[in-house]
């Protein structure tokens, strides 16, 4: 007999309008059709239909209701920390999750339950074996993260075990008692995390860490997932109303969302990017781009491992350094899943290395002096979008760095996410194009702001 699958997610009106509806429909056209996703919504309505079932999550989970109407209020448990905001504190953001699952696990009854973020986009159909392959023998499946808690964009459990209704009542008890208080971190992850490793110790489960053999923050886009799905890790769940502007740490930066929704709009076909890094970006705009295109082409500058001290204080850069070749290993993986995406990675200073061109689509988020961002843009202007990032508006000598001055005479939309930090600095991105591609990318973002339009 086939093993019953179903799949769960929940995501604000926000969030609906940003990555929820697309979720939705990437899973109806690629999972297999008796596999039904019930999505817990958070503020909004949606018909069912025979593949998505909607039900509203504070009807649905009361406990949610009790849990945050005792700690909401709280500064703290909102991650607001003496520093700044820290989403590891963010207790109420991350809790409907779980209290999603929390009722799931209750009354669906399925063999095997599949959360999947809100945000998690299927790109490629998955087969109807995929998932009791992936959990023969196992209670759960997870993205474990050397020495950082787990990435639980995906998680399956299999609800037939003689564990299962145990390990979801602990986990709610977490919360419910306040343990959740006593942790290291305050999410979804941490106790996840935490029940797994005692119900594991105790001898009770066993669990199939998908990422097990990766050394990587990012294994959603490395392990087998990837084949499938990618996770575009979305704004806050839990906010309503337009596009805010953001107040995050540096790690956790909201405008870079941006250029998700810029790809998926315009679907190009050829990348630069200017700033390559841990190359996470390059296989974000490559797996949107990809949905539009059988073949994408990214090319990445980078100075990798050749960055000194002496660059970073140049150019303003505050980013760790990462090596060519794991960047080139990262990318060739997911070469592998992804036949139609080739890429190029060019190692050295962008002022010495960057070639004249003229692409579908390209990011520059190289050296933040103004000498440098205005190199890169001559020699890529001609291309048909041009996104900058580093738009500052506070913390920041703008003479000296940052795109503005570049700009400032050119046809340009700034846009609407604004990542503020506690420092002061307040940064954004801007995009250089036509003026009728510019109409269409404010028809996109109405609260972007532009000039010479």
């Amino acid at each position: 007999m086939t093993p019953r699958v179903t799949a769960i997610t929940t995501f604000n009106n926000r969030g609906l309008v940003q990555y929820g509806r697309e979720s939705m429909r990437s899973f109806v056209a690629h999972w297999p059709e008796t596999i039904n996703l019930q999505v817990y919504s958070e503020g909004f309505t949606l018909d069912d239909t025979p593949r998505v079932q909607c039900r509203d999550l504070n009807a649905a989970a009361p406990r949610l209701l009790t849990f945050k109407n005792h700690y909401g209020k709280q500064a703290m448990a909102n991650g607001h920390t003496t520093e700044g905001y820290n989403y590891n504190f963010d207790a109420v953001r991350f809790s409907h999750k779980m209290f999603a699952m929390f009722d799931a696990a209750r009354t669906i009854e399925t063999d095997y339950l599949v959360w999947l973020d809100g945000d998690v986009i299927t790109h490629k159909t998955v087969p109807g074996s995929f998932i009791p392959n992936l959990m023969d023998g196992y209670f759960a499946a997870y993205l474990g993260r050397k020495g950082k808690h787990s990435e639980t964009g995906f998680l399956c459990f299999d609800m037939r075990h003689t564990e299962a209704a145990a390990f979801f009542e602990t986990m709610e008890r977490i919360y419910l008692s306040g343990e959740l208080f006593k942790m290291n971190a305050w999410h979804d992850s941490e106790v996840f995390d935490v029940t797994r490793t005692i119900f594991e110790a105790q001898g009770k489960i066993r669990t199939h860490d998908l990422s097990a053999h990766l050394f990587t923050s990012d294994p959603f886009s490395e392990c087998q997932l990837s084949t499938y799905m990618n996770h575009f890790k979305g704004q806050p769940k839990t906010t309503e109303g337009p596009v805010p502007v953001a107040t995050e740490t540096m790690n956790n930066p909201q405008r870079y969302k941006q250029i998700v929704e810029l790809i998926r709009a315009f679907r190009p076909s050829t990348l630069v990017e200017v700033g390559t890094w841990n190359g996470q970006r390059a296989i974000e705009m490559a797996s949107i781009a990809l949905q539009g295109r059988e073949k994408v082409a990214y090319r990445g500058y980078d100075l990798f491992e050749l960055a000194t001290i002496e660059n970073d204080t140049d150019e303003l850069n505050g980013k760790s350094r990462v090596k060519l070749a794991e960047i080139e290993n990262k990318l060739a993986r997911f070469q592998a899943t992804h036949p139609g995406f080739t890429f190029d990675l060019v190692r050295g200073n962008s002022l010495e290395t960057l070639v004249q061109d003229a692409v579908d689509f390209c990011f520059i988020d190289g050296g933040h002096a103004v000498e440098t961002i205005a190199h890169d843009f001559r020699k890529l202007n001609g291309s048909d979008i041009i996104v900058f990032d580093d738009y500052y508006f506070d913390g920041v000598d703008t003479a000296a760095f940052g795109c503005n001055n570049v700009i400032e005479t050119l046809p340009h939309l700034v846009l609407p996410t604004v990542d503020r930090f506690s420092s002061g600095l307040a940064i954004a991105l801007a995009v250089v194009a036509d003026p009728d591609r510019l109409s269409e990318i404010s028809r996109l973002f109405p609260q972007a702001t532009g000039k010479n339009m």
